[in-house]
C-alpha cells in the first residue's frame, strides 16, 4: 500500500509539475499582452486619479435609482389595487355554485386571481329572505346566500407593460453611466496631454461627457437598453411559467422552464457584456447601437487574448481592492467602537461595517474595471491611427 500511494504521489506531482511548465510556456508566450495589460491597468488608475469626480457616478446612478424604484413601486401598486367591477361574477349562488367541486372550480375561482366567497346573511327587514333563517319550512329550497367577492388585486396588460418599464429604464440608467465614464475616459486619453493644465479635478472631462450622453447617445443608450430588457422579459415569463407549472405540479414543464431560463440567462450575460463594449464605442467613436455592437464584437475576435488577460487582470483588481477595503473598514470601525463604547457587542456594528464597506468598494471598483475596458478600446484606436499610446 505504502508502495502504491508513492506512486500515486508520484504521478500527481508529474502531472501538476507538467501543468507548471505548460503554464510557464504560456506566460512567457504572452509576456508581452501581460505587460500590455498591466500598463492600460496603469493608465485606467491614472484617470481615476486624475479625475476624481468620476467616482460620484455611482453614487449619481444610486440615488436616482432609489427615486425611481420608489416612483415605480407606488405607481405599481396603485395599479394592481385597481380591480375591474366584473371581474368577479355577480349575483348570489348556491354553495355548490360558488365554491365548485373537487378538481371543478366553482364560480368565485374562474377567473384569476381568484377572489373569494362570502355568505350574504339576507335582509334582516325582510320576512321571506331564506338567507335570515326565518323564511319557515324550506324544504327543497336551496338558498342563494354565496356571493363572489373581487380579489385584493389583478394582474393584466398594466402590469406586464409597467414590469417591462421597470426593466428598460433600469438598464438604461446603467447604460447612461457607462457611457458617461466611458466618455471621460476618451476625453482624458487623448487630449489630457494638451490641456493637462486646464484640468480642474476633471470636472471637465466629465461635464463633457455628460453633456454628449444626454445630448447625442440618448437614443443609441435606449436602443440597448430595450435589447437587454427584452432579454430579461423573457426571463421573468419563463420564470412566471415555471411557477405556474409547480403548482399545477407539472415537473417536466418545470424543468423545461428551468432549462430554458439558463440558456436565457447566458444569452442576457453575452448581450451585455458585447452592449458594454458598444457603449464605450458609442462614447469614444459616436455611432448608432448596432454598428458599435459589431464593432465591439470585431474588436473583441480580433483581440482575444487582451480582452482575457484584461477580464482577468480586472478581477484580481476588484476582489483584492474590495478585500481591502472591508478589512481596514472593519479594523477602523472596531478599534473606534472599543474606544468610544467598549461594552457595546461590536458583532453587530461590524457586520453593518462590512456590508456598507463591501457595496461602497464595488460601486467604485466598477468605475475602475469599466475605465480599464475604455482604456482598452483608446489603445486600440490609438494603435490603428498610429498614435503614441
Amino acid at each position: 500500500k505504502e508502495a502504491t500511494s508513492r506512486e500515486a504521489m508520484a504521478g500527481m506531482s508529474a502531472a501538476v509539475f507538467g501543468l507548471a511548465g505548460v503554464w510557464a510556456v504560456v506566460v512567457l508566450c504572452v509576456r508581452g499582452r501581460i505587460r500590455a495589460a498591466i500598463a492600460i491597468n496603469e493608465v485606467a488608475a491614472h484617470f481615476v486619479f486624475e479625475t476624481p469626480f468620476v467616482v460620484l457616478v455611482p453614487l449619481v446612478q444610486t440615488l436616482v435609482a432609489l427615486a425611481w424604484v420608489a416612483l415605480w413601486s407606488y405607481c405599481t401598486a396603485s395599479l394592481l389595487s385597481q380591480v375591474a367591477r366584473d371581474h368577479s361574477p355577480a349575483g348570489a349562488f348556491t354553495w355548490a355554485e360558488a365554491f365548485g367541486a373537487p378538481g371543478v372550480p366553482g364560480v368565485c375561482g374562474e377567473s384569476r386571481p381568484n377572489g373569494f366567497a362570502w355568505r350574504y346573511l339576507g335582509d334582516e327587514r325582510s320576512a321571506d329572505d331564506p338567507c335570515t333563517g326565518r323564511f319557515g319550512n324550506t324544504s327543497g329550497v336551496e338558498p342563494r346566500c354565496w356571493k363572489c367577492a373581487p380579489p385584493r388585486y389583478t394582474v393584466d396588460a398594466r402590469i406586464a407593460a409597467s414590469i417591462f418599464a421597470f426593466l428598460w429604464t433600469s438598464e438604461l440608467l446603467v447604460a447612461i453611466g457607462i457611457v458617461v465614464v466611458a466618455g471621460a475616459c476618451g476625453f482624458w486619453y487623448f487630449r489630457s496631454d494638451i490641456r493637462r493644465p486646464q484640468w480642474r479635478g476633471g470636472r471637465e472631462a466629465l461635464a463633457t461627457a455628460t453633456f454628449n450622453a444626454f445630448r447625442y447617445h440618448l437614443g443609441t443608450l435606449a436602443t440597448g437598453s430595450l435589447v437587454i430588457a427584452s432579454a430579461q422579459a423573457v426571463r421573468v415569463c419563463l420564470a412566471y411559467a415555471e411557477q405556474q407549472a409547480r403548482l399545477q405540479k407539472n415537473k417536466v414543464v418545470a424543468v423545461t422552464m428551468r432549462a430554458l431560463q439558463c440558456c436565457m440567462w447566458c444569452f442576457e450575460t453575452c448581450l451585455k457584456f458585447v452592449s458594454k463594449h458598444a457603449y464605450i464605442q458609442t462614447a469614444l467613436v459616436g455611432t448608432p447601437f448596432f454598428d458599435s455592437a459589431r464593432a465591439a464584437f470585431q474588436l473583441a475576435i480580433r483581440n482575444p487574448v487582451r480582452f482575457l488577460l484584461l477580464g482577468a487582470f480586472g478581477n484580481v483588481v476588484r476582489l483584492v481592492g474590495t478585500a481591502f477595503v472591508i478589512v481596514a473598514t472593519v479594523l477602523t470601525g472596531f478599534f473606534l467602537l472599543q474606544a468610544l463604547a467598549p461594552e457595546v457587542s461590536p458583532v453587530a456594528p461590524m457586520v453593518m461595517f462590512a456590508s456598507l464597506a463591501f457595496l461602497v468598494a464595488r460601486a467604485f471598483l466598477n468605475v475602475f474595471g469599466l475605465a480599464v475596458d475604455a482604456m482598452l478600446q483608446c489603445f486600440v484606436m490609438s494603435e490603428a491611427m498610429r498614435l503614441p499610446a
